[in-house]
């Protein structure tokens, strides 16, 4: 007896000895590029289950390989063995997440065919706190993030904001937020400046002022394509920025190792595209067509790509399709018309405006 009280001590059962016992929990976790994803647990009241192998299907959308645990003399407690696509299972987590209504449909089917449904409450589905709950939060029910500047203050004069590194900590942040890499893998070039403490090269720094340009951005409507702020948007899509010396052109998207030791998705920018790589800082050089502006949009095209491609080559269709070259003339105008505010003067604004008018006229195919 002592040692059958000494296991339920250690190994304390979990079983759901009836349907009314029965829980849900759900833990966001990334995928390989980036994806949010979850992974699920559910205490399941199923005497007829067998253990070992299985299915689980959550919300009759996203089915993936479980593990089958008997616990107790009715209970089983089922394990995803794959993660479920938080993209995919929008639409039915949307009114148990974002509300508090409705039920989350969960089946497990064991290797013979048995199989078990539940239509989880709200108040049965636990989910593990954390920042990628956050993100799950904003993917799924679509919070309004647009009218809320990131760094707290707009920019009042492009120029002088632009003329020194980003403050300590905005450059911690920024480099939190999109480790720097480089490709072929090396060390980074040799910095030629020192910002705040932190050595960088100038693209390093350019990039980082592009980042910090558009954590500034003062918004007076939600852009077409999200409710989110541009920047919440983008470090959704992105989790580093890598460099490469090697490839001809930008691309979206390289599956990379981060500093942290997590796989993430990263934005790949060719240091062979001399667009984005000015030679001396500025918003843009209409003969040279260089620039912060376009390094901006290259960003922005680029993590466009990762939910919606071009549907039209290396073009989008037209304007309205809110494609890759779609949002950067979209950015671009209202850049230019002053819906989007960072402190540009009226010679930069029609500047953008020019820009803008290229891209409508050589990015799409009608």
């Amino acid at each position: 007896m002592r040692w059958l009280l000494f296991l339920l001590l250690v190994c304390p059962i979990w079983a759901a000895e009836s349907p009314p016992d029965q829980s849900l929990a759900l833990t966001p976790v990334r995928m390989a590029y980036g994806e949010l994803a979850l992974e699920l647990n559910w205490d399941a009241y199923g005497p007829e289950l067998r253990p070992g192998g299985g299915w689980v299907t959550l919300g009759d959308r996203v089915r993936v390989p479980a593990i089958i645990r008997r616990e107790g003399t009715a209970g089983a407690r089922i394990s995803s063995q794959s993660p479920l696509s938080v993209r995919e299972l929008a639409p039915v987590l949307e009114p148990v997440l974002c509300s508090g209504e409705g039920a989350l449909r969960v089946k497990v089917r064991d290797l013979f065919c048995n199989e078990v449904e539940w239509e989880a409450p709200p108040e049965r589905v636990h989910w593990s706190p954390g920042s990628l709950l956050e993100e799950v939060r904003r993917q799924v029910c679509g919070l309004e993030t647009w009218a809320t500047i990131p760094a707290g203050e707009p920019i009042t004069d492009l120029a002088a904001f632009l003329a020194g590194c980003p403050a300590p900590d905005d450059l911690a942040l920024l480099q939190q937020d999109f480790p720097l890499l480089f490709q072929p893998p090396q060390l980074p070039p040799p910095a030629t400046t020192t910002c705040q403490g932190a050595a960088l090269s100038p693209a390093g720094l350019l990039l980082y002022q592009a980042l910090d340009v558009i954590r500034h951005m003062e918004l007076t409507h939600p852009l077409p394509w999200t409710s989110l702020h541009p920047y919440h948007w983008f470090e959704e899509k992105v989790g580093g920025i890598v460099i490469s010396f090697s490839a001809e052109e930008s691309y979206c998207c390289a599956g990379v190792l981060l500093p942290q030791g997590a796989p993430g998705r990263a934005l790949v920018l060719s240091r062979k595209d001399p667009r984005l790589w000015p030679s001396r800082p500025g918003w843009y050089d209409p003969e040279s067509g260089a620039g912060l502006l376009p390094l901006i949009l290259e960003l922005v095209r680029l993590a466009r790509g990762v939910e919606r491609p071009s549907d039209c080559g290396h073009r989008d269709s037209g304007p309205d399709y809110l494609g890759p070259w779609g949002v950067a003339w979209a950015l671009a105008r209202k850049l230019a018309e002053g819906d989007i505010r960072i402190g540009l003067t009226p010679e930069q604004r029609e500047e953008t405006a020019l820009y803008a008018s290229q891209l409508l006229s050589s990015r799409f195919c009608h």
